[in-house]
């Protein structure tokens, strides 16, 4: 099982680094009692929306839209990650890289 209470302080932290670039973040972290407890940030820009979940179990998915809207055409995604205490700021690291290709590239992005 992770423990994302070490993710409490680095989380918010590099979300602050995205609201810099002029995008809206939220992070939410579900309780202990939930029946999945983790995990979930999004990401919206003028272009696209990202979505990265993570839960206690070791498992991470992340998605992206365009434009920004659940109802929008999915552009990326990754499903099923695992993650251990220590690949869990490197694989967040590339749902953010991914996330910025979309956003700030998107004349390119779609193929």
């Amino acid at each position: 099982m992770l423990d994302f209470s070490n993710r409490r302080s680095w989380l918010p932290s590099k979300l602050v680094e995205l609201e810099r670039l002029g995008l809206v973040t939220s992070v939410k972290f579900g309780s202990q009692t939930d029946n999945k407890p983790g995990v979930v940030i999004e990401v919206t820009g003028k272009v696209a929306m990202g979505v990265f979940e993570a839960w206690t179990a070791g498992e991470a998915d992340y998605s992206i839209f365009m434009p920004p809207s659940r109802k929008a055409d999915m552009v990326a995604n990754k499903w099923g990650l695992e993650l251990t205490a220590e690949t869990f700021e490197s694989v967040f690291d590339n749902f953010v890289t991914e996330y910025r290709r979309h956003e700030f590239c998107a004349g390119t992005s779609k193929a």
